[in-house]
């Protein structure tokens, strides 16, 4: 497993760094990061003295004032390049965490000042030790049990299947190829763009539009209505029709989303791409299942709805695996020891 700290282990050690203090400076973002963020800042709480900022604030003040042992960047849209020299030169260590990559490496670049970088992709590990910065970490996101968690829903809204996200290219391909299949099935497609699907027609009844980012409460109760929840990543690849994304280097994606994690962090199978990463964070065919193509998908949805047993086990081992191992106070946790550990 990358992230060998089990929750056993954590919680025998929390104390190890509460004299440390810690400046988190938040993404300024709205939509995704700041439900994100709140489980980093409810973690961090437990292991160390705390405080938050915002980007827009003067940070080379509230670092002279608070005197912490390290500032910790959460995602790199607004942060102030000259501010953090500053901080730099104060002789306080920084480290950023970026969450996106490698989808806007093209804007995070300019990363000679960190001493660590914290990278949700493995792929990016070299790549930001190229720019300088030898600390360079894979460091995955992790579920957040106050929101991702089992919950009991309402018979009548019950599905068989589900998906959350936007309708991205390689999202609508396999979508198109399965509607023949999926007309006839208990299906909730929620997002936006899925009026692009070639077979649009064919699967218009399942799909629950949305013109806005789908707040993480509300995806929980998703995940949680179906027996199977599907899990397709996006290719790193090519242009999407989101502001400032952009891997001109073509750097591969090999890590999981953080829906990986919050998925089975609601106790239901899911079935998801395969990407290199998944290995290291679960038991492929025990904790978590995966396709390879179509028809194989095709067929494990099938197998796994008419036998309940066997997708109640897997999903029983997933969610057991990410209570032990894929939380944000193990992801925190990581991050202080790699920061503070005495070698």
């Amino acid at each position: 497993m990358i992230n060998n700290y089990s929750r056993e282990f954590i919680s025998m050690n929390k104390e190890q760094y509460k004299d440390k203090k810690v400046i988190f400076i938040t993404s300024g973002v709205g939509g995704p990061y700041p439900p994100l963020e709140e489980g980093i800042v409810n973690s961090l709480t437990k292991f160390v003295q705390l405080k938050v900022c915002h980007p827009s604030q003067d940070l080379v003040v509230e670092t002279k004032m608070y005197k912490p042992d390290i500032v910790l960047v959460f995602q790199e849209f607004f942060i102030n390049h000259s501010q953090m020299k500053e901080i730099k030169q104060l002789g306080t260590p920084i480290a950023i965490w970026t969450t996106d990559d490698p989808y806007y490496t093209d804007a995070t670049k300019e990363f000679g000042y960190f001493d660590y970088v914290f990278t949700v992709e493995l792929a990016c590990v070299d790549f930001y030790r190229k720019l300088g910065c030898p600390n360079s970490i894979n460091l995955p996101l992790g579920c957040f049990t106050n929101i991702f968690y089992p919950q009991t829903v309402k018979k009548e809204e019950e599905v068989d299947i589900c998906f959350v996200g936007s309708g991205f290219p390689n999202r609508l391909e396999i979508f198109d190829k399965m509607a023949d299949y999926l007309k006839d099935k208990n299906v909730i497609i929620t997002g936006q763009w899925w009026e692009s699907l070639k077979n649009y027609d064919l699967l218009k009844s399942k799909i629950d539009h949305k013109n806005y980012w789908i707040p993480p409460q509300e995806t929980a109760y998703y995940y949680n209505r179906a027996k199977i929840v599907l899990n397709f990543h996006r290719l790193p690849s090519y242009d999407y029709p989101i502001e400032g994304q952009s891997n001109s280097e073509n750097i591969p994606a090999l890590s999981v989303n953080n829906r990986t994690f919050e998925i089975n962090g609601c106790k239901t199978l899911q079935i998801t791409d395969l990407r290199e990463d998944l290995k290291n964070q679960y038991e492929i065919g025990k904790e978590i299942e995966t396709f390879s193509s179509t028809q194989e998908l095709i067929y494990k949805i099938e197998y796994y709805l008419n036998n309940e047993k066997e997708r109640a086990a897997i999903a029983e081992n997933g969610y057991q695996r990410t209570i032990d191992y894929h939380l944000y106070e193990n992801r925190v946790y990581k991050l202080l020891d790699t920061v503070f550990r005495v070698s």
